[in-house]
């Protein structure tokens, strides 16, 4: 929960972050919840809020683009768009408070430093107004104070339950034997070599130079198949291939070539396993992909080669008209600390969308009733938007 990416992410997709004051003329309580010894108040602020994300997810479900949203035949789930946008805007309200309940109910411990990190966040962003997704709710009533409560609510809390239910320990836990199955079903780890046969004028190099980058790509092939670290002999790659391109691209400036200083190997006995990720991601030469072929990232031609290729097989050379690659496969699963890293992601990824529909199916059963002069005086269309 502490990467600047998934706070940008969770900002943009603006996701419930709720507000206590309402629109001029509206009750500043939208409604009241009580259930033993539970209570919640909710500030009209919180309901129109969630009427900013249900607005915004309905603008990809109606069926025609093209026309105005609020069009009489644009209908969600057999709904007009700005009653389906009500509709969910309720729902919404209630997971608020049903995680709210599930937080306290089952002692949910959140750390204090994601609390201090979203706060640290949000404040900094307030500063800047014309940010678009702070000014949406800015330009909607939505206070500071309100905007670091309820995304710490709806954020860390969110997160945190569903740890709870899913996680190590929870009354739902994946094993982490079906989370590394998952993990070697849906990604797979390379390390690639690769020396293109063109200049960066995209002009084919001679017959002597193709030659050259052939056999010694093989011969990087033959030293990793014999048993030398791929590691090691990236290094002899990565300066081999430097100097080549140079002399390329600059035939009459040869004498003036600096190889480039390689990074020290460290020890990497006393890091921790976050520390060892980061120091084997920021070497550059381990590779995760997905294996959804849309998703990967990959060019179609390369992907195809590599997922053909035996995990924990051998270091094969391969071409594809442009370059000449060094390919191997790995398991996924052979460092700990690399399923450590992902250990989240994969859960979200195998129980994301059953927790989610458990949070709406829970949440419709909750009687909570909004204040009509609420619902009245806050339509969607009334809604502002910055862009």
């Amino acid at each position: 929960m502490k990467t600047a990416t998934r706070i940008i992410a969770a900002l943009a997709a603006a996701v419930m972050i709720f507000t206590t004051f309402g629109c001029s003329g509206s009750p500043l309580i939208a409604a009241k919840y009580e259930e033993g010894d539970f209570s919640i108040e909710i500030p009209t602020g919180v309901y129109i809020s969630c009427l900013l994300d249900s607005y915004q997810q309905a603008e990809t479900k109606v069926p025609d683009y093209t026309k105005n949203m609020f069009h009489k035949s644009q209908l969600i789930d057999g709904k007009p768009t700005k009653q389906w946008i009500i509709d969910n805007a309720i729902n919404l309200v209630k997971q608020y408070v049903l995680i709210n309940k599930m937080i306290k109910d089952m002692d949910v411990k959140v750390p204090e430093e994601d609390i201090d990190y979203w706060n640290n966040i949000i404040e900094e962003a307030w500063k800047d107004l014309d940010n678009s997704q702070v000014a949406m709710y800015y330009d909607n009533g939505v206070s500071k104070d309100s905007l670091i409560k309820t995304t710490i609510t709806m954020s860390v809390y969110y997160n945190e339950l569903f740890m709870a239910i899913y996680g190590k320990g929870g009354e739902k836990e994946v094993s982490e034997e079906t989370l590394k199955k998952v993990f070697d079903e849906k990604y797979m780890k390379v390390k690639i070599m690769s020396a293109r046969i063109f200049n960066s004028k995209d002009e084919k190099l001679s017959d002597a130079q193709i030659e050259e980058i052939r056999s010694t790509m093989q011969g990087y092939v033959d030293r990793i198949n014999k048993g030398e670290d791929f590691d090691k002999v990236y290094k002899d790659y990565y300066l081999w291939n430097d100097k080549r391109v140079y002399m390329i691209e600059y035939p009459d400036k040869k004498n003036d070539y600096e190889p480039p200083e390689l990074e020290e190997e460290k020890d990497t006995s006393e890091m921790t396993p976050v520390e060892l990720e980061d120091y084997i991601a920021d070497k550059g030469i381990e590779r995760i992909f997905s294996r959804d072929k849309d998703a990967s990232g990959i060019p179609p031609m390369i992907f195809d080669k590599l997922e053909s290729m035996p995990v924990g097989g051998k270091a094969e050379l391969w071409f594809n008209d442009e370059y000449y690659f060094v390919l191997q496969r790995f398991d996924m699963n052979e460092r700990k600390s690399l399923f450590d890293r992902y250990y989240e992601t994969l859960l979200w990824g195998f129980k994301g969308e059953e927790y989610r529909e458990f949070l709406k199916t829970e949440a419709d059963k909750i009687d909570l009733k909004i204040d009509e002069l609420v619902i009245k005086k806050n339509s969607p269309k009334k809604l502002v938007f910055p862009w």
